[in-house]
């Protein structure tokens, strides 16, 4: 059976570690590998998309990329043991199958595939929803549907391992059971959850088989009965193995160390120890919930772990740390993206130190994520460095850093100077800050950001269209993520006074680029009939809120059609402050109208197309103004620098001063901005400068942020920012 390792990076590769015969690839397996998540329902990609997204993942040095294939109980692959959702594997371009794509182009690519495989995802499952009795039962006479399967049933478990035989066909390398996740979607919030399950017919037999107690006639124990649940997964997990083992392709199973399982609560135990017993999988993963997600750096946890990983090693089987993504996205929110890209490579050592056999991440897609992981071997470590847990909630700072960092104390004595790194503001993943990333809208940005406007007529509507929501007539339509502005008219919707739709937005603009600019948006029709026009209303505004100028792109829309791009070039005025964004469609009063018609992807780039997201890097220097550690920035001319909001108050400080250089021989200007009006233009050298910049006159406090504008392409280093 191939070991669940994954292919080495090229830095291993050079160091020449281990024993790495018999494999049938061409490259070495990694002994410590990273293993990222893909949840297809919410990064959506076709195949141009997934061979790029693979040649990445290769650049950046990981070593597998396990793709979620199951969300909600609809699966992204085709396959005959599940309900496959096939509008949403692509719903308006060429028909493919997602997992057979990426086993093929990571293959190819010389990367490790393996299968996502949840236990309890089947909200939609159309076997669970005409058999409803092999879900979860409290009740003793009415059958419920519950929205996760009972594997207490052999038809259930037959169908799964059904499942597990057609995505074994895909020539996957690894199949990972994980016991996380059971969701129920929006259109769905009816269905009971984390029920009690005392009453499918199998944990009844078997109660009365185990302790002699007809549970119909006497109230059972509750842990009793949990107890049962778990080793009829087990029962599951063993049959799964052995299937694999048939295909050559290894397995991991999850484990929590409560032996509680996300989706029912203390309905179900799948103790761990039983699960190495009875050897379940190739190897355990822990610790798979959301419960449990800083397990490994609390208090007692390096004992834990270690005592799990002897226990897997002597029964034959690897170890594996899991790890959500929360912890990484704890750091960046409560430090800064710089901290986690030192963070990142501590932890890697940490649990390597600990012994683990590799790291499981659900879920990634950040390029510079991906570089800390797939380099951290090339962080040096510190020989003498005491094995200590690396807490996010505190004590990190300490833990990474010897020197000092680019610091300040704003609100508190002691806080810590906080980086955005954040694109420019015309760039494609940031018109609203972070709101237009590859991943799409979701959920509280949309409706933060959003506002939907009918004129008051009822015949027109607007919907988001979020996820995947089963028997709906506008689910799944996305070009860039998980969701969608959807905007649908009644087919008498033309016979009213107000006759336009649209989904409305609008943003301080930070900077006005000298050229032009591109506003551009996607757009996908279905049925439509009688629609006027649609596309989308720019308005600029000054700072006071009066209308400048206001520039609109239509076009005629009929029928159905896929999505296509409609772009605007248009050189923003110079004394705009504010933007408004329309996007919107209105119907014929001549004609019958109806359909359908969906917006995604909005965004500002510059006429080159140029989306000037900075490059950031902490630099180790003995001539840093602090310490050792500066912040470089690598900009292009007119795109910023920020740093969170923090708070001033009036009579605190009279200046905030900022160290600045640059390694540019001709030097370069850049403009600092603190709140509406406070900017200094300074000019930098390739010596450190302190730079003041006046704060006493201030309201009776200010939030705002540092900006540091560049006011041409270069690199910019930042240091020893404080206010005094």
């Amino acid at each position: 059976m191939i070991s669940i390792v994954l292919f080495i990076s090229p830095l291993v590769k050079a160091l020449d570690v281990g024993d790495f015969g018999g494999l049938n690839y061409s490259e070495k397996e990694d002994p410590f590998p990273i293993v990222l998540t893909w949840d297809y329902n919410i990064y959506v990609m076709g195949p141009a998309e997934i061979k790029q997204f693979v040649q990445l993942a290769k650049e950046k040095n990981i070593d597998q990329i396990n793709l979620r294939i199951n969300n909600k109980g609809v699966i992204n692959a085709r396959i005959d043991h599940g309900t496959v959702y096939r509008e949403r594997l692509d719903a308006f371009g060429e028909d493919f199958d997602p997992l057979r794509v990426l086993v093929e182009e990571g293959h190819k690519a010389g990367l490790r595939v393996g299968v996502h495989f949840d236990l309890f995802e089947s909200s939609y499952d159309q076997f669970f929803i005409r058999h409803p009795e092999f879900t979860p039962q409290s009740q003793k006479d009415t059958i419920i549907y519950n929205a996760f399967p009972s594997y207490a049933h052999k038809e259930v478990r037959d169908y799964m391992l059904g499942r597990v035989r057609d995505l074994a066909e895909y020539e996957v390398d690894q199949m990972f059971f994980c016991t996380k996740s059971s969701h129920t979607p929006r259109n769905m919030t009816e269905v009971p959850r984390n029920t009690y399950a005392a009453y499918n017919s199998p944990i009844i037999e078997k109660y009365t088989e185990i302790y002699g107690v007809d549970i119909l006639s006497t109230a059972p124990d509750r842990e009793k009965v949990a107890k049962i649940h778990g080793d009829f997964i087990i029962d599951f997990l063993k049959e799964a193995n052995k299937t694999l083992d048939a295909y050559n392709i290894s397995s991991i199973a999850g484990a929590t160390l409560s032996g509680y399982l996300q989706p029912s609560g203390k309905n179900i135990i799948l103790d761990w120890k039983s699960m190495v017993d009875n050897k379940v999988a190739d190897g355990l993963v822990m610790s798979n919930t959301r419960g449990e997600t800083f397990a490994w750096f609390e208090d007692g946890a390096i004992e834990k772990f270690r005592e799990i990983r002897q226990e897997t090693s002597n029964n034959g089987m690897k170890f594996y740390a899991y790890m959500l993504s929360t912890v990484f996205w704890k750091v960046r929110d409560e430090y800064s993206l710089s901290h986690l890209l030192e963070y990142i490579p501590k932890q890697m050592h940490y649990f390597q130190q600990l012994g683990a056999d590799g790291i499981l991440i659900h879920e990634v897609y950040q390029p510079a994520i991906w570089e800390a992981l797939g380099n951290w071997r090339l962080v040096e470590k510190d020989s003498k460095q005491a094995l200590t847990i690396p807490k996010p909630e505190g004590g990190i700072l300490e833990y990474i850093f010897h020197q000092k960092m680019p610091h300040g104390g704003f609100e508190e004595a002691n806080s810590h100077w906080l980086w955005d790194i954040l694109p420019a503001w015309s760039s494609r993943e940031d018109w609203l800050p972070e709101r237009n990333s590859p991943i799409g809208l979701n959920a509280d940005d949309f409706e933060k950001f959003w506002v939907s406007d009918n004129q008051g007529y009822d015949h027109l509507h607007a919907a988001y269209d979020w996820k995947v929501m089963a028997n709906s007539d506008y689910s799944g339509r996305s070009y860039s993520g998980r969701s969608s502005m959807l905007l649908y008219a009644d087919r008498d919707a033309g016979r009213g006074a107000g006759r336009k739709i649209s989904w409305k937005s609008h943003s301080e603009i930070p900077i006005i680029l000298e050229t032009p600019s591109v506003f551009s948006v996607w757009m996908h029709g279905e049925e439509l009939a009688g629609i006027e026009k649609a596309g989308m209303q720019i308005t600029f505004k000054d700072s006071k809120g009066n209308i400048i100028d206001s520039v609109q792109k239509n076009q005629k829309v009929r029928g159905t059609f896929k999505w296509r791009e409609l772009k605007l070039p248009y050189q923003i005025p110079a004394q705009s402050h504010f933007v408004e964004v329309a996007l919107a469609m209105e119907v014929s009063a001549e004609v019958e109208s109806h359909g359908r018609l969906w917006f995604d992807a909005f965004r500002i780039e510059d006429d080159q197309g140029t989306f000037g997201k900075e490059h950031f890097t902490i630099v180790s220097s003995q001539d840093a103004v602090e310490g050792t550690h500066f912040a470089s920035f690598n900009s292009q001319k007119g795109y910023e620098i920020t740093s969170k909001e923090f708070l001033l108050k009036k009579g605190k400080a009279d200046y905030l001063k900022v160290s600045l250089r640059t390694p540019e021989k001709e030097g370069m200007d850049v403009l600092l901005l603190i709140g509406e009006g406070i900017s200094k233009r300074v000019r930098l050298s390739e010596n450190w400068e302190a730079f003041q910049i006046p704060i006493s006159e201030l309201p009776n406090q200010l939030k705002t942020k540092l900006i540091i504008r560049a006011l041409a392409t270069g690199t910019i280093h930042v240091d020893n920012i404080s206010i005094e």
